[in-house]
């Protein structure tokens, strides 16, 4: 049976995005239970992100819709695994809800079997857990002290809180600021410097998100405003320019020495060309860096299905949050764990933007809260333990009395 509940959680401060600023999150939690076995999944479209009718498709007042929904996702999630991922992929046009249940068909399978989440999506009873997960700390630099010593300190002040948080790389907000860059990647190559970071596998770097807001001269002029050592503080450009074309792929590829990534590009490439046309082309564009928010890409057997696309290439998925609750970031955590990037950090530093959430957060799982209390150091993000893999989202860590957390149907 499904129970779903809606929950509003505030932001600590307005969150902006290229189209609105958000004071809150809202979605809801899928808790399925079968067999004796519960497991918890995410449905949260976030406004301007996926499908325009995302938001529309359950709707907490309407209970009769609520519980025709419940009933027929009950029923299919009783499917044996090969028939779910042909449902999925015929009654469900929202990549979101076909996540969400995809998650609780996957996350019950490996509960209720001897073969573990590597084996069911892999095909293979061993993950690479040589190193952990890298998580980027997020920067928004203030407006109102470009260039200054306020500008360095606030810089100084934010590296050491992410490095004694264990976070690697900073996610910086460029806009279309060039100026930025250069300040802050000079910065971070003179402190990896003293540090003795730099060339090293600890070397802080940039992820610069411009949001599509460069010319191409403004893309191409960045190898001549940065010196050798700052570009290598540079991680990879994201969305560097709007494309408007499939040639433009290419040229991007082309016009800087330094690696590209794709975000919001690569949604809205996806909304315009069938998945099985572009993956060709993205493969020969040769660009570096694909970052994946789950949710807006379908279920997860369509994101094992573009693992394996580019598994053999020099292409990297970096996982990123849709800003879920930590119901929705401990999915991303494990997949990010399974399919993700080990040169790269990825983007599941969010909870942080939040006032409080309705569980723990993933990436804290693997230590006691009275570690973190007593001891302040550094979180673990260590890959699951063998006997943790089928834990997607461990039920004991989600408080599903959380007064932020709404039960809207409730099965039987």
């Amino acid at each position: 049976m499904l129970d779903i509940f809606f929950y509003r959680i505030p932001f600590s401060n307005p969150y902006r995005t290229s189209s609105l600023d958000l004071t809150e999150r809202t979605g809801w939690i899928f808790k399925y239970q079968r067999e004796g076995i519960t497991s918890l999944a995410e449905y949260a479209p976030l406004p301007g992100f996926g499908k325009p009718d995302e938001a529309g498709i359950l709707n907490f007042r309407d209970p009769k819709r609520l519980q025709d929904f419940a009933n027929r996702s009950t029923e299919l999630l009783s499917y044996p695994l090969p028939d779910i991922k042909e449902a999925l992929d015929r009654e469900y046009d929202s990549p979101g809800l076909a996540f969400a249940l995809s998650s609780l068909a996957v996350q019950h399978y490996v509960k209720s079997s001897q073969i573990t989440d590597t084996e069911l999506l892999l095909g293979s009873s061993r993950v690479d857990n040589s190193s952990k997960l890298a998580i980027n700390d997020l920067w928004s630099i203030p407006s109102t002290f470009p260039g200054t010593e306020e500008e360095n300190m606030w810089m100084h002040e934010c590296l050491t809180r992410a490095v004694n948080q264990d976070l690697r790389d900073i996610k910086l907000k460029c806009d279309n600021d060039l100026d930025r860059l250069k300040r802050v990647a000079g910065f971070l190559t003179h402190w990896n410097r003293t540090t003795g970071r730099l060339n090293t596998e600890f070397c802080v770097k940039i992820k610069a998100d411009f949001n599509r807001s460069l010319s191409w001269d403004d893309l191409k002029s960045i190898d001549e405003q940065l010196s050798q050592e700052e570009k290598q503080v540079v991680a990879y450009l994201e969305d560097p320019v709007d494309i408007t074309n499939l040639s433009d792929l290419e040229k991007l590829r082309v016009s800087t020495s330094i690696p590209i990534g794709l975000d919001e590009t690569l949604l809205s490439l996806i909304d315009q060309i069938p998945y099985d046309e572009l993956c060709p082309i993205l493969k020969e564009s040769k660009i570096e860096v694909l970052v994946v928010k789950p949710p807006l890409f379908g279920s997860v057997f369509s994101l094992v299905n573009l693992w394996q696309t580019f598994a053999e290439d020099e292409t990297d998925l970096v996982f990123s949050s849709l800003l879920e609750s930590s119901v929705g970031r401990a999915i991303t955590v494990r997949l990010a764990e399974l399919l993700g990037s080990k040169r790269h950090s990825h983007g599941l530093w969010t909870g942080s933007l939040f006032t409080q959430d309705i569980g723990e957060d993933p990436i804290h799982r693997n230590r006691s809260a009275q570690d973190r209390q007593n001891k302040k150091e550094s979180f673990s993000k260590k890959s699951f333990s063998k006997e943790k893999q089928h834990l997607w989202v461990d039920p004991s860590q989600v408080y599903t009395g959380h007064p932020l957390l709404n039960l809207v149907f409730q099965a039987g």
